[in-house]
């Protein structure tokens, strides 16, 4: 169950790192701008899969996690994954969360969320790194 976790936290970080860094690659490929078209297709349903199962795993990885440097890069392997997948998702549950929140604290996840974005080419580096980390620890 931990390498099934662990693969898919490998897909997720590579899709979104992709996705994050698309925009500093001057010359792309064919092949990757097929898996960015598709990536960019199924972006919302992504974003809101990714930060849900990036939260589930991020829970179960204590528990599977066999060896404790295996769980501290599967720990923040996920917890990049909810950072990365939290601009996409967000916009579909503010209109849920507004009545729910205080004001002050909606403006600030919007903040977090916009220096997220702000950074995009810095947080797809992070993931990057996360993305051949995870592919290190899963596939050894």
């Amino acid at each position: 169950m931990s390498g099934l976790l662990g693969l898919i936290s490998f897909a997720a970080l590579a899709a979104f790192s992709l996705l994050y860094l698309s925009a500093s690659i001057p010359k792309k490929n064919e092949a990757i701008e097929k898996a960015l078209s598709l990536i960019k297709q199924n972006v919302k349903f992504l974003g809101v899969a990714c930060a849900a199962y990036g939260f589930v795993a991020f829970c179960l990885t204590p528990v599977l996690a066999p060896i404790p440097l295996d769980m501290f890069i599967r720990l923040v392997g996920n917890l990049v994954l909810i950072i990365m997948a939290l601009p996409y998702c967000f916009a579909q549950f503010e209109a849920q969360l507004a009545p729910k929140l205080n004001g002050a604290i909606l403006e600030e996840i919007k903040h977090i969320i916009g220096m997220i974005t702000a950074q995009e080419k810095i947080v797809g580096f992070i993931g990057g790194i996360m993305t051949v980390t995870t592919f290190v620890f899963v596939f050894r």
